[in-house]
This record gives structure tokens, C-alpha cells and sequence, in this order.
């Protein structure tokens, strides 16, 4: 085959002016196996363009309109017919079928490459290479080359591959099915083809009397509306049995808009009874419980002695009372309810579940629902001694209330749209009821599930994102190939192992070249390292307790590490660790965006492990904690989550916003910092990250209590506004680094009063000498100003005065300070004093006779301020000016 573009994206090819040189293309009236098999050959083919017709067959248009921009598809229009070259025919090979052909003017010099199951057409071209067999779908012979080279797909091209087999071989009912269409279908589906978007789209063939039964019923439709629903009711009589009734009921379904079909056929004897519902509002089971129904709540089938007529006027007096039908809150939630009042203490709370068995209560006040506290709450509560402390300090008051005939499909929604587990059920302004995540799962699964096992499994389902594509885009090839080894030796060695934290969302976002490698292994991390050590030859640093290590390869560092859990012991405590599962091990991190895992085994390499709903927090830009007493455990989260604000363009949610005010609101962390404090802020107090905006926004958060109570942002915001303007100005005039995260946390500290904590807050802090001398230079710096005549001052003591000074504090004191005379002196300094030099040297006055080194410091000094008051101007005048003072010491 050609030679590809490696690494190189066909949207830059575009961008960047390359010439189009090679496409592929399908017939006209485009089926899904063209499709699919126009999407096969562009992961085969990757440095082609692939181009879909003007024509498309109906299902085909409709699937492209939901799913196009998950494809590069360019339309004819879009390419220059003259430059191309080379052109990859799929699913046909007659140029009759080509739509662009009078477009291309050097059609004679293409060319071809041909991937067709229609053996019986007219060969009218010449291709360099050509597969042409009789199979099922081209789809299916594509397939066989993406399997030798390995060429994975995402899983919605591996439906829509899918989708094309199933289409042209009947779901491989149809004789033409081969082995090689099998196998195909195989294949995607371990690479995770979606069925349930197979089936939407797979059309259904009918025979002549299927056709005609289908046509009877069409005449006698009927359609009631009761309230919001639209129901279908079809009945007929013929003398002999036909099969596939459900297959004209869901071709009856396809043309009308309903929440509801009824269809009552009787054949020779019997009466045959098909329901669909396609809303899980309903459950049909019930509707048709008379007939004794086989089925489920969404589809019923019955046979019965009784006419159309009487089966159908039954539903008909049935669904006058629809609401005892549609499956409501009322249905399923629990009642009575227990409760807890806000001032229950989280030891009785402790109690009273492990006594009742509940993994969470409503809490109320004065009979009003004021928020919901979990198990894992009040556990972790417990543990850091908090137990005697009111649980309101740490239940969710992020509730969202429903009614007693809120539907199924409402609850479902609004629990996968806000993650959350538990709905209070109020009525008349009463709680009721409640709803948990495990009723939900009883409707969906007829059965009995503990809630503690729901997502135990940590494989993704059929449809789960495969991001294998990102990581190639933005990982070098060496990290792409480390990885790839590193999911082949945990297969080894019989290991999970898996791509966390930070570098997995910065693939999905894409907003990185390149990402850091953390490792997890499920297993042993230090003997894996040791192992894969071998391989790359390379030292392993190991740490037994904490069952990490740190693989030292040429370029980088790679950490890798034991799934764990944590535990503090009280607030802001250093965490005990406990080895643990993948899913354990992603709970304890801050954010539910830094909570994803990729895959690296083989057979799930560039999978997404997504527990907690990350991907669509990071597609709704939004930051989310894990648990309420995240913030508790771990202060250090609140300053990360206004970083990862600033730096991704993301939003603190509302509920974590609230748990951020409630941790700070405790008191535990007034005065309080820690080195991982310290290190979010030297770098969230830069110019870089919009210093004044995220002091703002901790102070939104009351987060400013870990520095001074009692500070207000209102009262430093025009200082802090200055100051960032000043260090942009500060820039462009010198070359110098300053340490700008220290003069923001000047203005804030110099808050403090002397008496408050100030002196405790610098060693807390943990500044550096010269951090601390920066800090404290800038407090005393308004006493040392006030002493001074500014007025009458030379040049040369303007300089003595503000050179013992870093230019921090200078910057601090033109940011803080109202005398414009004491600002033009520092403005003064740093663009004309401060660059004053003297052009002689101590090896000239030696060469005339000054051999003293303190009087030669002295004369330079001189000279010096001699020119900054203006007095000594040339290299002349600095020879004249030192040998007078030469001669005055001789006197």
C-alpha cells in the first residue's frame, strides 16, 4: 500500500496548504455498508481523505446528522478533483457509479485501489491493488486488514462498521453471509460496537405477506391522547397464522410519533397480543396483565381466546386511569422515611444507621428537608474525631426534591444528570418517600440489587470512550510506546494497569503536546517496576511503605504506583494508605476530572475507567470534589480547584462551592497553611495565573481564613490590582525574576495585625530567608518612607536609600504607597540611578599610586556619587574627579 503521513492530521494537511492527493470514495445512494466501509478504509488508509456523496440512503442521512462530527468526512464539494491522484474505491468499482467523474480532468492517470464485494460487476479500471471477493460487506474485508496491523477503532467507527454488516447480510441471517463477516463483526464488538445503535438503524425486511398484514393494520389505526402520551391501538382479523408480528409492530412504530402500541391479530383460533412502549413510564406487563404476558415492562407479547375487538376496547377503558400505569415515584420509593434533625450528632447518626441499615438519612429541620448526609459522610466525619459535632457541618444541602408522580424517566435523568443518589419525595410540602439509586436499578433489572454492588465491575461497557486516537495526536511516540509496554508486561504478569490523574484529562481536553506518565497497577507496583526496570534498563527507586516507585528513564521520571486507598486520621492530616482497587484508588483524588483512568492492558489499551462522572464534568468545564469532607481531609484542594479554574477555563460547581465555604466555615483552618498550600500558592499568585482574580475567588470561598479571619478582599483589592500592573511594568523594563507570589502574599499578610498571628504565619508559612526579609522589609517599609525629606533629596541619596531594597519591595511600595514624590524617586532608581556605573577601576588607581584597598573603595564610592548628583559626567571627568581626591588625601 503507499506510504502514509505518519503523525500528521488530514485537517492540518488542509490547514497548511498541502494539496489533496488521495480520497476515498463510495457509490451514489450511499448504504450503511458504504459508509462503514468508507470509514474502514480511512483508518486502513490514513493519509486519505474520505468523501461522501451528495446521495444517501434515508437512515443513512439521519445517522450522519447525529453522528457526523464524530467522523473527518469531507463532502465533493470540498475537494480540488484536479489535484488528486490517487483514489480508494469502496463498496463499488464501476466508474458509472463514481458521482464526481466529469469533475476529474486526468481521470486516465488515477490511481486505484478498489475494496468491493460486488464480484459480478464490470471491471472498467486498471487498480494497483484490488480485493474484490464475494462476501457480505465490504465492511467485512476491510475489517480483515485493520486486524492484521492492528488498527483500532473508537467505538462509534466500530458501529458504524458493525452497522454496515448488519445492514447488508441481515443481521448474517442473509445466504451471502461469509466467515469473513463473522469474524469481522467479532472483532468490533471487542472493540466495543455498539448493538443497541446497530439495532436503531438496521432495517428490517418484510415478506409479500408480512407486507400486507403490515398494510391492514395501517387502515384501522387508531390514536388517543391522554395527556402528554400518544397511543397506538391496530386490530385485524386473517385465516391463517403469520409470522413476525413484532417486527410489524416496530415497523408500525417507526411510522408514527407514540409512546405506546397495542396490536391485537387474531390468526385461525388464537388472538396474538404485541405491546411497545418507548417510554420506561409504562410498564405493559401491567397493561396486559389479564392475558398472562411474556416479556418485559417496555415489550409484551400474549396469545388469547379473545377477539381484537375485546382486547383492544380493554386497553381502551384501561388507559382512561394512564397514571396507575406510568411507573411514578410513588411506585418505588421507600416510606416511611427516616430522619435525622440538623443538631444530631455524627456519633448518634453512626448509630442509627448501623442500626437501621441505611447508607444515608434525610436531614430535617422543623419538619423542612435541609439537606442529605451519607455512610461515608459520617464515617469519615467520625474518624476524625468530629463524631460529637452536628452533622449539618457536613451533610449536602444540594438536594433536589421530587413529587410523588415524578415519572421513572424523569427520576432516571435528573439522578444521571446530577449524580446524585438520593431524591426526598414531598408532597404538600411534607416529605413522604424516598427514592434511592437502588430502586431505580430494581426497574431496570426486575431484581434486587445492594447498592454497594453496583460498579464493582471496572470494565466499561459496550459503548465506553476509546481515546486511543488523542493519545497518539498528543503523546510523543516514545510515551506511546512505553505505555503500549507497559500494558503488555501487566499482562503478563497478570496486572491491571492503568494511565492516571492529570495526564488523562489533559488528553481528553487536548490541550497538551505531551503529558505526565502516572502509573497504577493493580497488583504489585514495586515489583512491576523492577521488572519493567529490566526492560529499559533502568534505575528504580523504591518505596516499600507507601508501595511506590519512581522508574528513572532517560528523559524523564515515571511514577508508578500500588491502587491504594487513603485515611486521615483528623483534618488536613498526612494520609495512612491501604492497598486497594482501581475504582478505590481514583476516589480518593480531589476532583472528579482528575478521577479517569485509561487502560493499558492490551485488549482495553486507551480505554477510559470513568467512576465518576469526570468526562462529563470536564465537557460541562465544570470542577467537582469527590465527597463532602474532601476539603476537611485536605485543605491544599481548595487553592487546587481555583488553579485547575484558572488554568482549564473551568467552574467550581455549585454544591463544591458550598462544601469549600462549609469546610473553612469550621474554624480548623483559620491561620492555617501547609507546604502543599504554599506550593498551589506561588503558583496561583502570579501575574500568569490572574493573581487578583483567584485571591478574589478564594475570598468568595472564605478560603482567605487560612491567612487572617477577619481579611477582606474589598479593603486589598486596589492594592493587589496595582501591584499586578506595576510587575507587568516591572517587566518591561527589567530582565529580572522577581518572586511575584511573595509580594501578593505581602498585601495580605501586612493585613494581619502585629498582635494577630503575623510573626506565626511567617514561620507557618515557611518563606525562605530572603522571602521572609521581603515580607518583612515591605511592613516596615511605611515607617522608614515618613522619616525621610523627600523633597530635598540628592540623586545620590535616593539611590543609598532604595539599594538596600529587592526590587519586590520596591514593587510592593509603588503598589501600596499615595506619595507620588517617593514613587517618582523609585522610578527614578530603577530606570537611571540604579544603572549608574563607574567606568574606572581599582586596577587604574593602583597604576597611579593608590595601593590601599579600603581608600580605593573610598575613591570609587566618591566618584560614584559624584555622578549621580551630576558632578562627574565623562570618563575624563572620573580620571580629573579621582586624582583630586588622590591629591586632598595627600594634603
Amino acid at each position: 500500500m503507499p506510504k502514509k503521513f505518519p503523525l500528521v492530521k488530514l485537517w492540518k494537511i488542509f490547514l497548511e496548504g498541502y494539496k489533496v492527493l488521495k480520497v476515498i470514495v463510495t457509490h451514489i445512494n450511499s448504504d450503511f455498508d458504504a459508509l462503514g466501509a468508507l470509514i474502514a478504509a480511512s483508518k486502513l488508509h490514513s493519509d486519505a481523505i474520505p468523501v461522501i456523496g451528495y446521495l444517501l440512503q434515508r437512515r443513512v442521512e439521519e445517522f450522519l446528522r447525529l453522528h457526523k462530527d464524530a467522523f473527518n468526512l469531507k463532502s465533493m464539494d470540498d475537494i480540488d478533483w484536479s489535484t488528486v491522484t490517487d483514489i480508494i474505491m469502496v463498496d463499488f468499482h464501476e466508474l458509472s457509479r463514481l458521482e464526481v467523474i466529469e469533475k476529474i480532468p486526468n481521470i486516465n492517470k488515477i490511481n486505484w485501489t478498489i475494496y468491493d464485494h460486488h464480484p459480478e460487476q464490470e471491471m472498467n479500471i486498471e487498480p494497483i491493488f484490488a480485493d474484490i471477493r464475494e462476501t457480505g460487506s465490504t465492511v467485512g474485508i476491510i475489517v480483515k486488514y485493520l486486524k492484521e496491523k492492528n488498527i483500532i477503532p473508537t467505538f462509534i467507527e466500530a458501529t458504524v462498521m458493525a452497522l454496515g454488516i448488519y445492514a447488508d447480510t441481515g443481521s448474517l441471517s442473509f445466504p451471502n453471509t461469509k466467515p469473513l463477516d463473522a469474524l469481522a463483526v467479532a472483532w468490533l464488538l471487542e472493540n466495543h460496537a455498539d448493538l443497541n445503535i446497530v439495532s436503531e438503524y438496521t432495517t428490517l425486511t418484510l415478506k409479500d405477506e408480512q407486507i400486507e398484514l403490515m398494510n391492514e393494520l395501517m387502515s384501522n389505526v387508531e390514536i388517543l391522547e391522554v395527556g402528554n402520551k400518544r397511543i397506538l391501538f391496530c386490530r385485524h382479523s386473517i385465516d391463517r397464522y403469520i409470522h413476525d408480528l413484532s417486527v410489524i409492530t416496530q415497523k408500525l412504530s417507526d411510522f408514527y410519533t407514540i409512546d405506546l402500541i397495542f396490536i391485537a391479530v387474531k390468526m385461525n383460533k388464537w388472538s396474538y397480543i404485541i405491546s411497545r412502549s418507548g417510554s420506561t413510564d409504562f410498564n405493559v406487563l401491567e397493561l396486559m396483565q389479564e392475558f398472562n404476558p411474556k416479556g418485559h415492562k417496555q415489550a409484551g407479547f400474549a396469545k388469547t381466546k379473545a377477539s381484537p375487538d375485546e382486547i383492544i376496547n380493554t386497553f381502551k377503558d384501561r388507559i382512561k386511569n394512564l397514571n396507575n400505569y406510568i411507573i411514578t415515584a410513588r411506585k418505588i420509593m421507600s416510606t416511611p422515611v427516616r430522619t435525622i434533625t440538623k443538631i444530631t450528632s455524627v456519633e448518634h447518626a453512626q448509630k442509627a444507621m448501623l442500626r437501621y441499615g441505611h447508607n444515608g438519612f434525610i436531614v430535617v429541620d422543623n419538619d423542612c428537608v435541609e439537606g442529605i448526609i451519607s455512610r461515608r459522610d459520617i464515617e469519615k466525619a467520625y474518624h476524625h474525631k468530629m463524631n460529637s459535632s452536628p452533622v449539618s457541618d457536613f451533610m449536602s444541602n444540594y438536594i433536589i426534591p421530587i413529587t410523588p408522580d415524578t415519572s421513572f424517566d424523569q427520576i432516571e435523568k435528573l439522578m444521571i444528570d446530577n449524580n446524585i443518589g438520593r431524591f426526598p419525595v414531598i408532597e404538600n410540602g411534607k416529605l413522604i418517600g424516598i427514592v434511592t439509586r437502588t430502586d431505580i436499578l430494581k426497574v431496570i433489572y426486575h431484581k434486587n440489587i445492594k447498592e454497594n454492588d453496583i460498579s464493582t465491575n471496572n470494565k466499561l461497557p459496550k459503548n465506553s470512550l476509546n481515546i486511543i486516537e488523542q493519545m497518539k495526536n498528543h503523546l510523543s511516540f516514545e510515551n506511546m510506546s512505553f505505555l503500549k509496554n507497559v500494558g503488555q508486561l501487566a499482562d503478563k504478569m497478570d496486572y491491571k494497569a492503568y494511565l492516571v490523574g492529570g495526564g488523562v484529562r489533559d488528553l481528553i481536553i487536548e490541550n497538551k503536546t505531551d503529558v505526565d506518565l502516572d502509573i497504577v497497577i493493580e497488583g504489585s507496583a514495586i515489583n512491576f517496576a523492577k521488572e519493567l526496570s529490566k526492560i529499559y534498563h533502568a534505575e528504580v527507586t523504591i518505596h516499600e511503605k507507601y508501595g511506590t516507585a519512581k522508574l528513572h528513564l532517560a528523559n524523564e521520571t515515571v511514577d508508578l504506583a500500588t491502587s491504594r486507598t487513603e485515611f486521615y486520621e483528623y483534618p488536613a492530616a498526612n494520609p495512612d494508605v491501604d492497598f486497594s482497587t482501581i475504582k478505590q484508588d481514583l476516589y480518593r483524588r480531589d476532583f472528579t476530572i482528575n478521577a479517569l483512568a485509561i487502560h493499558l492492558n492490551s485488549d482495553t489499551f486507551g480505554e477510559i475507567l470513568d467512576f465518576f462522572n469526570g468526562y462529563k464534568d470536564i465537557s460541562n468545564k465544570r470542577i467537582r470534589v469527590l465527597h463532602n469532607l474532601s476539603f476537611i481531609e485536605d485543605p491544599n484542594r481548595i487553592f487546587r480547584a481555583v488553579r485547575l479554574e484558572r488554568k482549564l477555563g473551568f467552574t467550581i460547581g455549585r454544591m463544591t462551592s458550598d462544601l469549600i465555604i462549609k469546610a473553612m466555615e469550621t474554624g480548623k483552618f483559620d491561620y492555617f497553611i501547609n507546604d502543599r498550600i504554599k506550593t498551589e500558592i506561588k503558583k496561583i499568585f502570579t501575574n500568569k495565573y490572574d493573581a487578583v482574580e483567584n485571591i478574589k475567588r478564594l475570598s468568595e470561598l472564605k478560603a482567605l481564613n487560612c491567612f487572617y479571619p477577619k481579611i477582606e478582599f474589598k479593603y486589598i483589592e486596589n492594592k493587589l490590582k496595582k501591584l499586578s500592573r506595576y510587575i507587568n511594568l516591572f517587566y518591561k523594563i527589567s530582565d529580572k525574576k522577581i518572586e511575584e507570589w511573595v509580594l501578593f502574599m505581602a498585601i495580605i499578610l501586612i493585613e494581619i495585625p502585629e498582635d494577630e498571628n503575623f510573626e506565626k504565619m511567617l514561620i507557618q508559612i515557611r518563606f525562605t530567608r530572603e522571602e521572609k526579609r521581603i515580607v518583612q522589609m515591605s511592613r516596615d517599609l511605611f515607617f522608614l518612607i515618613e522619616k525621610r525629606n523627600w523633597e530635598d533629596m540628592a540623586d545620590s541619596d535616593i539611590f543609598y536609600f532604595w539599594k538596600r531594597f529587592p526590587d519586590e519591595v520596591l514593587l510592593y511600595a509603588v503598589a501600596t504607597l499615595n506619595e507620588k514624590i517617593v514613587k517618582k524617586s523609585i522610578y527614578k532608581y530603577w530606570t537611571k540611578l540604579k544603572k549608574t556605573k563607574v567606568s574606572i577601576n581599582g586596577d587604574y588607581l593602583k597604576s597611579i599610586g593608590i595601593g590601599n584597598g579600603k581608600f580605593i573603595g573610598d575613591i570609587l564610592e566618591s566618584v560614584l556619587l559624584a555622578k549621580l548628583n551630576g558632578k562627574v559626567i565623562s570618563l575624563e571627568d572620573e580620571y580629573n574627579f579621582s586624582r583630586s581626591l588622590i591629591n586632598d588625601r595627600k594634603k
